[in-house]
């Protein structure tokens, strides 16, 4: 068969292919009740359905006509709307349900707005929206907490503060002190301002992360124009992981910020005619976040690596046989194929060697923890060491029915889910368009070569059993291009709509629905969760829950409480921590308090145990109830203070 027809028809093929592999992940679910393997299924059947459906509409590029009151109409509702949803905020203590629904009703309206903007100072207004949107999602969360939201924030808290009054680099912990740009920055910070460290992480941190989400629209104004951009930077300032790393400070925060910023100078170079500028910016920070954060480098440089394998695919394969298709050659193509150029290729290849040097370099350096082997070691032998002896398909917890039957209802958890399924049913649509002969380029099969891999590498360990790739350390980083897919496939599916009315509320149901279960989902609202609640963790405490604890470690040393308040709250420094799973019916120990927040009565705390045939232990989460808290009121209660309680 001649490759020119499987060029011209790659789109389909891949298309039948996606439906056939999304089939295949739902059956898996019925081996093992991962929740992911029958969202992410769902996500690929319908996407290349709905994707077979549309590739042949004709697209409406023609855009009515829009007075200037019609347009002012969408931003008054949208501030109007904003107003309430920060009043909501402000008098409730928790986020209740109607801050959600206002907040997706905001997004609604604010992609309107992106689809209507026609002038420079409306892409100006939209970003300033996006802005606001973004802080309010991350300060939400950030500003009901005691001190700082999270588990490891907390430790780079202390870590920050130690450095802020020391001055001494080794007071940072383990591999950190390898990494410490992240800690210099908020110290500095902390010196410079005179705050405590929560406000010196903010302006140190959280501040530059969410300003600097400018990077993609930046980014994709230069390849897909400016609505394409603003969508993006929408999308990804309000998608889960982008909330929990701006509302929890910490080097994943910091590695971000870099990873934005290098994919965009990488680009720039590209198009600025002055090269050799950017390529030095690029390399400088490229220097510079390899000493910040090790999994985001490493990201970085699974990044590369996909960008430049794509590029080489696509040179050698599909490049020629492109050009044998006469109508191919639209404007967009033209002009990228004509700036990507092979010298290109290989200076990105030349990028990505000099990436690879610095991060071994360091890697083989800097040690894992103080005295101990180095971080290269102790990463290659690990994971040498569980590939094999405990990977293997579908080695997960949930394919044990001990395990299994423990887990939440399907709606939940499928709910839980929703927010990234529907950025990737949305992503997939764009990408199987990007495969079309009509907009095939170097640089979007790069892409796409690009967030193949790094969804492969993220989901693959998972599926064999192996917790050394953490997945929730990589989502916000595959978000960037994640983003660009789905905001790409929005406008494109907007264009193939005819009658004005209909693309406004497809824009507004998309949205809606992208950004209602991405900001309600358990990970980014662990604190008022609207579904999953007897199961998910809260680690947002509160200034009586923080400074409660605190109190209880002056009077004692060995406190028995949660798993994740007690290592955030009282700290790695402490006596042993002992845990509620070691508690009888409320029975003390000898010498020992029991830290007791209110929040157990009807949440849950988690602790872990032996699954028979499982390699290693797994969590289990349980509400103690009323009636553990009865019993313990028969012990001495030493402390109360509204929402904690000590007993002796």
């Amino acid at each position: 068969m001649s490759q020119k027809p499987i060029i011209e028809n790659l789109d389909v093929i891949l298309s039948v292919t996606g439906m056939i592999g999304g089939l295949a992940l739902i059956l898996l679910y019925f081996i093992s009740p991962t929740i992911h393997l029958i969202s992410i299924g769902i996500s690929l059947v319908f996407a290349c359905l709905v994707y077979l459906l549309i590739r042949n509409k004709q697209t409406n590029f023609k855009i009515s006509e829009y007075t200037r009151t019609e347009k002012l109409s969408f931003e008054i509702l949208f501030f109007i709307i904003f107003i309430i949803m920060i009043y909501i905020l402000h008098s409730s203590q928790i986020r209740p349900p109607l801050y959600f629904i206002l907040f997706s009703v905001c997004s609604a309206l604010l992609a309107i707005s992106i689809f209507l903007v026609d002038t420079k100072l409306g892409e100006i207004l939209q970003i300033i929206k996006i802005y606001l949107i973004s802080f309010t999602a991350k300060y939400s969360i950030y500003n009901i907490a005691g001190v700082v939201p999270g588990v490891d924030s907390w430790i780079h808290a202390a870590m920050n503060l130690q450095l802020a009054q020391t001055g001494n680099i080794d007071v940072l912990w383990g591999k950190e002190v390898h990494f410490p740009i992240m800690h210099i920055q908020t110290a500095i910070t902390q010196i410079l301002t005179d705050t405590s460290i929560k406000e010196a992480s903010n302006f140190a941190v959280i501040v530059p992360f969410v300003i600097l989400s400018v990077c993609i629209y930046l980014f994709v104004q230069h390849i897909f124009g400016t609505k394409t951009g603003l969508m993006a930077m929408l999308i990804i300032n309000l998608s889960d992981f982008h909330i929990v790393w701006g509302s929890a400070p910490q080097t994943t925060s910091f590695g971000v910020i870099f990873y934005y910023l290098i994919l965009y100078t990488l680009l720039r170079r590209y198009f600025a005619q002055s090269r050799e500028k950017w390529t030095f910016i690029s390399l400088v920070f490229i220097f510079t976040l390899i000493y910040t954060h090790a999994v985001s480098s490493f990201i970085f440089l699974v990044t590369l690596s996909g960008l430049g394998g794509g590029s080489i695919i696509y040179e050698k394969l599909i490049s020629k046989k492109i050009h044998e298709i006469p109508w191919i050659a639209d404007t967009e193509n033209k002009r990228l194929l004509s700036t990507f150029r092979p010298k290109e290729a290989s200076l990105l290849g030349n990028i990505t060697n000099i990436t690879i040097i610095f991060l071994l370099q360091h890697w083989f350096t800097s040690l894992y923890s103080k005295g101990g082997n180095s971080f290269f070691d102790v990463i290659a032998s690990t994971l040498i060491f569980y590939l094999t002896e405990y990977a293997g398909v579908l080695n997960r917890p949930e394919s044990f029915s001990a395990y299994s039957t423990l887990l939440s209802p399907f709606i939940e958890r499928y709910a839980n889910t929703l927010g990234l399924s529907t950025l990737i049913f949305f992503a997939i649509i764009g990408g199987l368009f990007w495969f079309t002969p009509g907009y095939i380029s170097k640089l979007k099969f790069s892409f796409m070569t690009c967030i193949t891999t790094l969804l492969l590498i993220t989901f693959i360990f998972p599926f064999l059993g192996i917790r050394n790739i953490i997945p929730s350390r990589w989502f916000v980083f595959e978000y960037f291009l994640l983003s660009i897919m789905a905001a790409f496939s929005i406008n494109k599916i907007v264009e193939t709509l005819k009658r004005e009315d209909l693309k406004k509320i497809f824009l507004s149901f998309a949205l809606f629905i992208l950004v209602f279960f991405m900001i309600s989902c358990n990970i980014s609202n662990s604190d008022s969760p609207l579904w999953l609640k007897e199961s998910t963790i809260s680690t947002t405490y509160t200034l009586a829950e923080v400074r409660g604890g605190e109190t209880l470690l002056s009077f004692s040393n060995v406190l028995c409480t949660d798993n994740g308040y007690g290592p955030s709250i009282l700290g790695f420094n402490s006596e042993p921590v002992d845990s509620f799973a070691e508690l009888k019916e409320g029975n003390l120990k000898k010498n020992q308090t029991i830290v007791w927040r209110n929040y157990m009565l009807d949440r849950p705390i988690h602790y872990f145990t032996e699954l028979e045939g499982y390699y290693q232990p797994v969590e289990v989460n349980k509400i103690l109830g009323p009636e553990f808290l009865a019993k313990l009121n028969k012990n001495n209660k030493i402390y109360q203070n509204g929402e904690v309680n000590g007993y002796i």
